[in-house]
């Protein structure tokens, strides 16, 4: 009988137990997200959050009492048996600037940890799902690309695979919250379900929002605004003295005067006639050329101005 009997076996000794749940626990600070089965994720779970504790209570005595924060140290080292992981889970070496793992978790009390359930077949493929179309998560953990294939049970045995990861912690989520800009969306009240208006009920709205005087006089005794109407419209058209019509003799000084300036169609006929039966010969002679005489007397001149040279030069 298993009275009080705490844990699970999972088929293993007892040294065999507890090297598995530091060594899980090491590979869950590492990385922050591992695929494993269910009952060796809940058996690690409380492991991990005691550790995840005892970091943070460190951290709140690294500057006020020294003494403590060895004693927290030294406790974490033991249970954990890995120097690096209890420096990132600290926040000591190269994680001093980032402060650690615990100094994510500062204002969230307990809950460190999630376990999210891998559904799928024997095959390890999701049910409804076809062979070679396997859904994968991608994610960024410490500045490195990660990729987790979402596959279902384990090939084999057909255990049951779940994701444990570590939850964000709440000191960045209300960083990222307060830095939005925070935008008002005016509320639109929503409309009363009614019957439609019709033409007639418009018309009667209409009538009512107008003043009185447009909506068809005022009452007996009482003076309406000063608005026009339609018979005070008239009246100033009346008024109004008519301009004489003068569209007529306009229309005929307009007719008039493209009348003269196009020449009448006769004069046009017979200038071309004319000027066809001009002969050539009286071109010619307005274009005088020059006599052959005198094209002659140039170029002997010009002779005589280039032996006149010659002779000077030698």
């Amino acid at each position: 009988m298993r009275h009080r009997v705490r844990g699970r076996h999972l088929s293993r000794t007892s040294s065999h137990r507890l090297a598995l749940r530091r060594n899980l626990a090491a590979s869950l600070l590492t990385h922050g997200r591992i695929i494993t089965t269910m009952p060796k994720a809940k058996e690690v779970r409380s492991f991990v959050e005691r550790l995840i504790t005892l970091a943070r209570k460190a951290v709140a005595k690294r500057d006020t009492d020294k003494a403590a924060y060895v004693h927290y140290y030294r406790m974490i080292l033991s249970r954990l048996q890995n120097k690096e992981m209890v420096k990132k889970l600290v926040g000591e070496g190269k994680w001093r600037e980032d402060g650690g793992i615990a100094q994510r978790y500062m204002n969230r009390n307990g809950g460190y940890t999630r376990i999210m359930r891998l559904s799928g077949s024997r095959l390890g493929i999701l049910t409804g799902g076809k062979v070679g179309k396997i859904p994968e998560l991608e994610y960024r953990m410490e500045g490195v690309d990660r990729k987790l294939r979402l596959v279902g049970n384990r090939l084999g045995d057909n255990a049951k695979r779940v994701i444990f990861e570590l939850v964000e912690g709440v000191g960045e989520e209300v960083k990222e919250k307060v830095a939005e800009p925070k935008v008002e969306v005016p509320k639109v009240e929503p409309k009363k379900p009614g019957r439609k208006k019709t033409a007639a009920a418009k018309t009667k709205e209409a009538k009512a929002e107008m003043p009185k005087g447009e909506a068809g006089g005022t009452k007996a005794g009482v003076a309406g605004p000063k608005t026009e109407t339609v018979e005070t419209r008239e009246e100033k058209a009346k008024a109004k003295p008519e301009e004489p019509k003068t569209a007529e003799p306009k229309a005929e000084a307009t007719k008039e005067k493209i009348a003269a300036k196009k020449p009448p169609a006769a004069d046009k006929t017979a200038e071309k006639a004319a000027e066809v039966k001009q002969p050539k010969a009286q071109k010619e002679q307005k274009e005088p050329k020059e006599p052959k005489e005198q094209k002659a007397q140039e170029e002997q001149k010009e002779q005589k101005a280039q032996e006149e040279q010659k002779e000077q030069k030698e």
